[in-house]
């Protein structure tokens, strides 16, 4: 994006909306100008969506075992330990 744009983006959203505007806090200071937090807003909507997914995808794999974990996860046989034993030689797995 330009700068142009950007700032363009900046003052209609400083325009549109009080939390983006430049004012003194309780305090009598002047907190983040409506540039930082224009900057900052992606940044933070950003990592809330990866979080999102990634709680998403947790808890999916959750629901799967829940679900379907009693039907096909199970304890290995002997047959499997035995092929997979030869294959770990074969293949140097510790």
């Amino acid at each position: 994006m330009s700068r142009d744009l950007f700032l363009r983006v900046v003052n209609a959203v400083e325009e549109a909306d009080d939390n983006f505007k430049l004012r003194k806090n309780c305090c009598g200071k002047l907190p983040f100008s409506p540039l930082q937090k224009c900057m900052a807003a992606p940044r933070i909507l950003i990592q809330m969506i990866e979080t999102t997914c990634l709680n998403t995808t947790v808890q999916f794999a959750y629901t799967l075992v829940m679900v379907f974990g009693p039907e096909y996860l199970r304890e290995p046989n002997n047959c499997w330990q035995l092929e997979h034993q030869e294959d770990s030689q074969v293949y140097s797995f510790s």
